[in-house]
């Protein structure tokens, strides 16, 4: 009798105490993962906290205490041509299209002239095609949508877009769409105080062409592709070419190293291997 008493009290104390071991090792692993989670991130916080980046800018205080013109200071200045191109996307959208929302369109105005470069050929010929075609009246007849297409790298500097617009009348009434092609430079400047929200990495249009292009249909024959060409890109494409072509080249005999050619021949190639 006593043995099975004694017995009963050991199997009692152990599955009591067996659990507590068994919850005690479980939060032991817990914690271990934990800490091992822990320690990278406290080391890569300690990382980038000892790489602070300081990017100066030049701020341009006028007499009165007004803020003037705002730039970066960098040796090589330079902004990711994806961002470029969705620059000149929205700009081209927030040029081209005609809301009938006074403010909306007001709004779209300021974002162009916020990438408008001063006394440059796309802030003088943006300004007379507003003159000329101001979007309050147009406004008064019909309501665009832009969709950009394509933008295309012809040199450093320049792009080549296309676009569809799509008018449709006051009445709701769906209009003829028309097809766009153009040409737009950009360049990287100050910004002003007042842009900078707008525009803070300072990406100017400085100068653009824009074509209409009208395509008719023939029975007998056709226009497989329409192409434009320009003296400035033509000159930059060719520099790039001279410059290929003088790293390739071997100063002392002049010849190029795409076209070297040892005689070097493999006749029994078969039993090679």
């Amino acid at each position: 009798m006593g043995l099975t008493i004694d017995l009963n009290a050991r199997r009692e104390r152990n599955e009591r105490y067996g659990s507590h071991i068994a919850q005690a090792r479980q939060w032991r692993l817990v914690a271990f993962l934990a800490v091992l989670i822990l320690l990278p991130a406290i080391g890569g916080a300690f990382y980038f906290a000892q790489r602070s980046v300081l990017i100066p800018y030049v701020v341009e205080v006028a007499a009165d205490g007004r803020t003037g013109a705002v730039s970066q200071v960098s040796a090589e200045r330079s902004v990711d041509d994806r961002i470029i191109r969705a620059t000149i996307s929205d700009v081209l959208r927030d040029l081209r299209s005609v809301s009938a929302d006074v403010a909306v369109q007001r709004r779209w105005v300021e974002t162009v002239y916020a990438h408008l470069a001063l006394r440059s050929p796309a802030y003088t010929a943006i300004s007379e095609w507003f003159g000329k075609q101001a979007p309050s009246k147009r406004a008064e007849e019909e309501t665009i949508t832009v969709e950009v297409r394509q933008i295309l790298t012809l040199s450093k500097n320049t792009y080549r877009v296309e676009w569809v617009e799509y008018p449709r009348a006051r009445s709701g009434a769906e209009l003829v769409p028309t097809r766009w092609s153009g040409t737009m430079m950009v360049g990287l400047g100050a910004v002003s105080a007042e842009h900078l929200l707008v525009n803070p990495l300072g990406i100017f249009i400085t100068d653009r062409r824009i074509y209409h292009l009208r395509l008719l249909p023939r029975r007998t024959d056709y226009m497989p592709k329409v192409a434009f060409h320009y003296p400035n890109v033509l000159r930059e494409e060719w520099q790039a070419y001279h410059e290929q072509r003088e790293r390739n080249t071997i100063r002392e005999t002049g010849a190029q190293i795409e076209n070297l050619d040892f005689g070097y021949r493999i006749l029994d190639y078969e039993n090679c291997a």
